[in-house]
């Protein structure tokens, strides 16, 4: 009968097993005949979509890493004792730096002005219009910052070179995250 003969028809395309079919299981297209999976895409899509997924996340890390916060590792004995001489990781806050520049009294790290491949890690001590401590009548000029090491007998700084541009600051330090005993916020 005609219902009979669709009731068998129907069986064979829902369980995929017809061979006039060309499909395998399920319908789904198989690589010999070059064609893409039911699910719209195959191999290709999920390579593009694994290539787009990597490339929005190597441009968020790569954006907040330039301009939000990154990591550093200070060293050396001329930011004794508040950073360690044998090198603590630190937090570096850019995006305010961007945006508000620094004041007296932050730690930041900036490019040396001896060696623009070398970044140290100094405080501010004045900014652009403030005094000089210790250098009676200096102020520091426009676009300029003066930073020093807080140790000062073995530190070479703003007493050495003189003023340095702001652009050079990377950012300030804001956390120390290792060693693990002395993580916290740095003032």
């Amino acid at each position: 009968s005609a219902s009979e003969s669709a009731s068998a028809s129907k069986m064979v395309s829902e369980s995929g097993s017809s061979s006039a079919s060309g499909r395998g299981r399920g319908g789904a297209r198989t690589s010999a005949e070059g064609g893409a999976s039911a699910g719209g895409g195959g191999l290709f899509a999920s390579l593009r979509s694994d290539a787009t997924l990597f490339l929005k996340v190597t441009a968020t890390a790569y954006v907040l890493m330039e301009f939000g916060a990154s990591l550093t590792m200070c060293m050396g004995p001329s930011m004794e004792p508040v950073i360690h001489a044998a090198g603590d990781v630190v937090v570096i806050d850019k995006l305010h730096t961007l945006r508000h520049g620094v004041s007296a009294g932050e730690i930041v790290v900036l490019r040396s002005p001896l060696d623009h491949r070398v970044h140290v890690c100094k405080r501010v001590v004045a900014t652009a219009g403030q005094p000089v401590p210790g250098r009676h009548g200096q102020v520091v000029p426009r676009g300029m910052v003066w930073v020093e090491g807080d140790n000062k007998q073995n530190s070479t700084d703003s007493r050495s070179y003189g003023a340095v541009p702001a652009a050079l600051v990377l950012g300030r330090v804001t956390y120390r995250v290792y060693p693990w005993r002395f993580a916290g916020r740095l003032d």
